[in-house]
């Protein structure tokens, strides 16, 4: 299914396309797995507060490696920044960029709190109850990270082939 891509995919610029698709893919993924809580509605036995109870350094600092772990693929700015035309144009790339991912992660956290509680039995699509939304909502994460790793591989394989035949 993806054979086409990989084959036309040299460098980070090329894949333009494919990381529009592969947001495309990311939201509907979530999209489904709301989709289908929204359907059944929020379980009479989920509890929601406005601080969570119980709340101790360990559990800050957890959500706050949580925040971190979140944005650790950002390291592929620098990639980016030399494969474009005009490097300088980064700054205004992320200023819309940023707080876009913020409010979805902001969203997300929101609502997977209000329908799940503080304690989820796992991440969002593992939440959704087996059947054909699930299905849906683990074939669109299959195909998500596919895509990813296969951008990614782009700055490995650059790189491998810069140290081993300049």
């Amino acid at each position: 299914l993806l054979a086409p891509l990989v084959v036309g995919l040299r460098r980070l610029g090329d894949s333009v396309a494919l990381c529009f698709f592969n947001l495309l893919l990311v939201l509907l993924c979530v999209g489904v797995a709301f989709g289908e809580l929204a359907a059944r509605g929020r379980p009479p036995c989920v509890e929601t507060h406005a601080v969570a109870q119980g709340l101790d350094f360990t559990a800050v600092f957890g959500g706050a490696t949580n925040l971190v772990y979140a944005y650790a693929g950002q390291w592929m700015y620098f990639e980016m920044m030399t494969e474009m035309e005009a490097p300088a144009d980064f700054p205004k790339a992320f200023l819309v960029s940023g707080p876009i991912m913020v409010s979805l992660y902001l969203l997300v956290a929101c609502l997977g709190y209000y329908y799940l509680g503080g304690t989820p039995a796992g991440s969002l699509v593992e939440s959704v109850p087996a059947g054909p939304a699930y299905r849906a909502a683990q074939g669109l994460l299959l195909l998500h990270v596919t895509i990813v790793y296969m951008v990614k591989s782009v700055v490995l394989a650059r790189s491998a082939h810069g140290r081993l035949a300049p």
